[in-house]
């Protein structure tokens, strides 16, 4: 069984030091002092991460990707 995420919304104020995203390595940047995490799409299977998607520019063609993704 297959999970698409297409957008990751997680509270913060509870992760204050971005653990879960260091762990996973995920991409981070600094706007006016905030913290956050860059666009990015994962697909799980069993609950592994078996693809990602990054960059995701333009956003829209990354649905795209993703269906090609599963076609194959």
């Amino acid at each position: 069984m297959y999970i698409i995420l297409i957008k990751i919304i997680i509270n913060f104020n509870k992760d204050e030091k971005f653990e879960f995203a260091k762990k996973l390595k995920l991409p981070l940047f600094k706007v006016e002092g905030m913290d956050l995490i860059k666009r990015i799409t994962l697909i799980l299977k069993d609950n592994e991460i078996v693809k990602y998607f990054y960059p995701i520019f333009p956003p829209t063609k990354n649905v795209e990707d993703v269906i090609d993704y599963f076609q194959k």
